[in-house]
């Protein structure tokens, strides 16, 4: 109280406001938050596609450098003019009369007056248009030297040596992040934030358990930002003006001048400025924050700082390295005029507040400048570990015929996280969607729908596997079923069981929906569905499943689909079932033959129905179910073996091969129908067809012609033609028939009825035979050739 009572006794100010003064709290107005390591590898992914960027900027430009040749870089104009005007005027004299006081006036006129002379109305002597620019000289330097920064930018991008060689390796780097608060108090009038801050590493000879570290500095690499920067306008203008003119009697003086100057110049206005330093045996580093744009105060607001350190330590093991980051924060005065900092203040700035003068930086509290911080920088290999892509299940469902969707779980899945499958990548613009860092779903065609990988942000390509499948089940094609066509549609049964397992394999050890799969209860709707190729065509769904038993008590898992002739027009093949991401051990294949190839049928005879069947399989011996049926819905048995005297039968001749033997009257059609009735398979065999004798191509003559016709007889007894018998002679080994004009007046065919003697010598005729005759008209062809000249 004795020190407020001298303020108001010397001072002159009132107690109230002296006491108003002594307890204002000291107040900061920087927050500094906790500092936090950003991964380092997509600050370089980030800096290596600015270096790439700055790479294509192409400074040196021909066509300016060629258009700054002869160009003016100044003209000097200089104008005098001098006017100098001196004249007698001799003033009007008026004369008025005020009762008997005679008043004369004398008046000059106006155009005696001199006028000032307008200065801007000034002619320009010299260059019409004059063009000015920079020498050809001067915009190459100015283009290389932008061309130098650009280099100089882009190796500080790539980082030196020094900041990445170790002793022992590569060194370690970080990203540390700094969220810095700015709040300016009252007393914050023409000041500047400035944040100091150092980070040390902790080595082994230091002293544990001592909070100030005598530990060894960190590099500093980069800033970011370096600078911050606005651009401004200043505009200064000065105008000054002067005229005046007298009239004495008859002597006229006039004066005029004028003088006006312009300044316009732009600049840059910085609110961020980057520092780094070394006081005694450490180094630190910082920003300083200050007004702008003719403002008091720095803007308040969160700024995010970022700065790249190196650590002495190599980048390779998987471990952690302990570093403290310490923070100092404080205000200093700011010039803004002369654009300085200073942090110490006059003496009478302590009462610039009172009269509205700058005023000394806030007063700061211990608390509040210094902050400390222990933080861990991880290898490498250690953040690779722990943000790999990580699976705990995996399921699928087919939408459709043509569309699948993987969904997996797990984690770290990030937004560039990518799917390598079918020879083709997946990421978020094409079928990719990332729900969380913990799921994502996959829409594929179905044709792409096989193994894959995982290519993360962070470690190695992961294949996409269930980890908890169980590994004791494995999937075995023990047969497949597929039956012939009906109505465009082949049913296929494949059976699966489990190798060298004496329950086989039943429906709920199948992949399902759920991750407890192997729990009881399961019902087959919650079956993932296989992927099921024949020769690499994907056989669409839907599929059943059942529960299947065979004779001996031994399990299986029957899988039934419809399989359209369109899809598949073969039966035979590699047919291969796979659970995509259950690994190999849930992936078997099985050579299918067509039951159409199983046999094959050879004609025995041309004019009766006898048939050769062989079958590539050998199992007609010792014992056979087959069964053949016709078109007309008979069937015949196979027997055994063949015998002469059956003419109706379906008999075996040997292991691989049986003989059929059918009445003419039968009607077998183009395919023969054979029946395995133990295994329930039918085969359809192409039935080879009668071969025809081909009819002789008819004798052509001219129309109007006489002539002899040689026939392939030697002896005839007649021939006919048109009823009546022609004219025939022995040309010594065969016979000629005469075909007078009265045949050949026509065009058309003629049928020669020919009989020969009867055989061995008989008496009468033999079977008698035609042959054919056509007569080409002349004039028909001669007049088809005439319009096709034309």
């Amino acid at each position: 109280m004795p020190l407020l009572g001298l303020i108001n006794r010397y001072l002159k100010i009132p107690l109230t406001f002296a006491l108003t003064l002594s307890t204002l709290p000291a107040q900061q107005g920087i927050y500094v938050g906790e500092p936090k390591i950003y991964d380092n590898r997509s600050l370089t992914i980030m800096l290596e596609e600015l270096n790439a960027q700055l790479a294509k900027v192409a400074v040196i430009d021909q066509t300016k450098l060629a258009a700054a040749l002869g160009m003016l870089q100044g003209m000097t104009s200089r104008e005098s003019s001098t006017n100098t005007q001196l004249s007698l005027t001799r003033p009007y004299s008026t004369s008025s009369s005020e009762g008997a006081t005679i008043k004369t006036t004398e008046t000059v006129p106006q155009s005696a007056i001199p006028a000032n002379t307008d200065l801007g109305t000034m002619s320009t002597i010299g260059m019409a248009n004059p063009n000015f620019g920079l020498a050809a000289q001067d915009v190459l330097s100015e283009q290389v030297n932008l061309q130098y920064q650009i280099f100089n930018l882009r190796m500080l991008l790539d980082r030196s040596l020094t900041d990445r060689i170790a002793e022992k390796g590569t060194k370690l780097s970080a990203v540390v992040g700094l969220p810095i608060s700015l709040d300016p108090p009252r007393g914050a009038v023409d000041s500047a934030a400035v944040v100091r801050v150092e980070v040390r590493r902790k080595s082994n000879d230091c002293g544990a358990g001592k909070s100030d570290w005598p530990c060894r500095t960190v590099s500093l690499i980069a800033q970011m930002p370096q600078e911050k920067t606005y651009n401004a306008a200043a505009l200064s203008r000065k105008s000054n003006a002067f005229g005046a003119s007298a009239v004495a009697k008859v002597i006229q003086v006039g004066f005029s001048a004028l003088s006006r100057a312009q300044t316009y110049f732009l600049y840059r206005d910085t609110d961020t400025i980057a520092f780094e330093g070394r006081e005694g045996p450490s180094s630190y580093f910082g920003w300083e924050f200050r007004p702008i744009l003719g403002r008091h105060s720095v803007s308040a607001g969160k700024r995010q700082m970022f700065a790249v350190i190196a650590l002495d330590d190599a980048d390779d093991e998987p471990t952690a390295f302990d570093v403290e980051v310490i923070v100092q924060t404080k205000w200093v005065k700011y010039q803004a005029k002369e654009q300085t900092v200073s942090e110490r203040s006059l003496w009478f700035e302590s009462f610039g507040g009172l009269i509205g003068k700058p005023v000394p930086p806030p007063r700061t509290r211990p608390e509040y400048t210094n902050y400390r911080w222990p933080l861990k920088v991880p290898t490498t290999a250690f953040y690779q570990e722990k943000l790999q892509p990580t699976i705990k299940h995996v399921s699928w469902q087919m939408v459709g015929t043509k569309e699948v969707i993987v969904s997996v779980q797990g984690n770290n899945f990030f937004s560039d996280t990518k799917v390598l499958m079918g020879g083709k990548v997946f990421d978020q613009s094409s079928g990719l969607r990332i729900k969380s860092e913990k799921a994502f779903d996959l829409s594929a065609d179905a044709g792409q729908f096989s193994d894959a990988l995982i290519q993360g942000r962070y470690g190695p390509p992961l294949p996409l596997l269930l980890p908890d499948k169980p590994e004791s089940a494995q999937l075995h094609i023990d047969c497949v079923d597929w039956r012939l066509p009906v109505d465009g549609f082949s049913r296929v049964d494949v059976y699966l069981d489990r190798p060298k397992h004496a329950d086989g394999l039943k429906l709920s050890a199948l992949p399902h929906f759920s991750p407890s799969h192997l729990a009881d209860g399961v019902i087959p709707g919650d079956v993932l569905q296989p992927v099921i190729t024949l020769n690499g065509t994907l056989l669409p769904g839907p599929y059943t499943y059942t529960d299947y038993q065979d004779k001996k008590g031994k399990a299986f898992t029957l899988i039934r689909l419809w399989v359209s002739t369109d899809v598949v027009k073969k039966r035979d093949g590699l047919l291969t079932v796979r659970y995509p991401f259950w690994g190999q051990r849930w992936t078997d294949s099985i050579a299918v033959e067509d039951p159409d190839k199983y046999f094959s049928v050879t004609r025995l005879s041309k004019d009766t129905e006898s048939y050769l069947i062989r079958d590539k399989l050998r199992r007609f011996v010792p014992q056979s179910k087959f069964f053949l049926r016709l078109a007309d819905s008979r069937e015949y048995r196979l027997t055994s073996p063949c015998s002469a005297t059956n003419s109706d039968t379906f008999c075996v001749a040997d292991r691989d091969s049986a003989i059929l033997k059918l009445p003419e009257n039968s009607v077998l059609g183009s395919k023969l129908v054979i029946i395995d009735r133990e295994s329930n398979i039918t085969s359809a065999v192409d039935v080879p067809p009668k071969e025809e004798v081909p009819k002789p191509s008819p004798v052509k003559v001219n129309q109007f012609d006489s002539v002899w016709f040689e026939l392939d007889e030697s002896n005839v007894n007649r021939v006919e033609a048109d009823g009546q018998v022609l004219v025939t002679r022995n040309t010594g080994k065969k016979m000629a028939v005469l075909l007078t004009r009265a045949l050949t007046q026509k065009a058309g065919m003629i049928d020669l009825l020919i009989t020969p003697p009867a055989p061995d010598g008989k008496a009468g005729d033999g079977q008698q035979k035609t042959v054919r005759i056509q007569v080409v008209c002349v004039e028909c062809t001669a007049s088809k050739s005439a319009t096709e000249g034309k």
